[in-house]
């Protein structure tokens, strides 16, 4: 009998983690727009790549990417660790637009994040 309880027990604890961990919902699209522009900032554009959509990436592979931007901003010594915060955001259950404003270089941007695949990606991106 007390094997019986204890594996009802086992079970149960193994469905309820099971329902727990399929219920998590990972990065929310505030967090992918806040890592985008923290990787902007710094002139990560390599981490600007993996959170970037295919439109957004214009066809171009990893190293394209990284060369088309790295002349587009130099950080600074001063700004080689950005402060960023959510300024608004509007997210549905697949869409998402998010402001976010980096402190140090005075900018606002506007973020449309979209859904794909189970984790969230940017789509555009421009200045608010």
């Amino acid at each position: 009998m007390p094997l019986i309880v204890a594996l009802i027990v086992i079970v149960g604890l193994i469905v309820v983690l099971w329902i727990a961990v399929g219920r998590e919902q990972g990065p929310s699209a505030a967090d992918a727009a806040v890592s985008y522009a923290l990787a902007r900032a710094r002139g990560d554009w390599s981490i600007a790549y993996d959170l970037s959509s295919k439109e957004l990436r214009d066809g171009r592979t990893r190293d394209q990417f990284v060369a088309a931007h790295h002349g587009a901003y130099e950080p600074d010594a001063s700004v080689a660790r950005p402060h960023v915060h959510v300024e608004n955001s509007t997210a549905l259950s697949d869409l998402a637009v998010v402001v976010v404003r980096v402190d140090d270089l005075d900018l606002a941007l506007r973020v449309d994040c979209e859904r794909r695949e189970g984790s969230w990606v940017v789509t555009a991106v421009a200045e608010a």
